[in-house]
């Protein structure tokens, strides 16, 4: 177990100890995620106002605007479903944060129109979000920073030319619940820089603790150490994980 866990876990750490831990080692990575989040949180909605006002005069341009905000939203979630995406991290996040700034401007636009009852239901759902952005923004910022934790590459594999392993630790917030995903990516050749997601799996690990007043309240091993071996077996598509105690064997298409 890592030095961060067994501090986690100590029986004497506090909560402010635990998140200290969690950002302490929160990488560059990571940190260019959640800037990028950070400032579509507070970037977005000042964007979103000056391109309704500015199209105020072109009815048609702004109807465009709304429409194509629509279908890149559109796409960029039904990708993110599918498991499409590029190489960059980061850029993907880039990417999945323009579904707020499009939404912003899809609602601004309902909102500037003439009938009352869709400018008042448009001018409710506008206030909602933009209060949960803008808490998200501001006291949310420690839970943005531990969900984007979730999505920090901790290791990766270039198993052949077009097909890679990633792994993802999971569980940064203060807690006894931790555990691994790990998932292949193919390359297609003819788009080298975009990936799909082939294959994923979780394994969850809980970790034995106790209080000072009460038993054990859990006793699971861990599937996985941090440091577990990854073998590819290119002939028939077989991924082992394996480790001084556990072996998952994968078979992929």
């Amino acid at each position: 177990m890592r030095w961060r866990e067994r501090e986690i876990f100590s029986k004497r750490s506090n909560f402010t100890k635990r998140l200290f831990l969690v950002y302490l080692e929160r990488k560059p990575y990571t940190m260019s995620m959640f800037s990028v989040i950070l400032i579509a949180l507070w970037l977005y909605p000042i964007l979103a106002v000056i391109v309704i006002k500015g199209t105020k005069r072109y009815p048609h341009l702004r109807k465009k605007i709304a429409i194509i905000s629509s279908g890149s939203a559109l796409f960029i979630t039904l990708s993110m479903i599918v498991g499409i995406s590029t190489r960059s991290s980061v850029f993907d996040c880039l990417v999945a944060s323009t579904i707020y700034l499009s939404l912003l401007l899809v609602l601004l636009f309902i909102y500037s129109s003439k009938h009352q009852l869709v400018k008042i239901i448009s001018g409710f759902i506008l206030i909602f979000v933009l209060v949960i952005g803008y808490i998200s923004g501001s006291v949310g910022l420690l839970g943005v920073g531990l969900i984007l934790n979730d999505f920090q590459i901790e290791r990766t594999i270039y198993l052949t030319n077009d097909i890679v392993f990633k792994q993802y630790n999971l569980g940064s917030a203060p807690g006894y619940y931790r555990g691994i995903k790990v998932s292949v990516a193919k390359r297609p050749i003819w788009l080298p820089f975009l990936e799909y997601e082939a294959f994923n799996k979780k394994y969850d690990r809980v970790f034995n603790y106790k209080k000072s007043d009460g038993p054990v309240k859990s006793s699971y091993a861990a599937l996985f150490s941090d440091d577990f071996d990854v073998k590819f077996n290119s002939s028939n598509k077989t991924l082992i994980l394996m480790d001084s105690i556990k072996k998952d064997t994968i078979h992929l298409k």
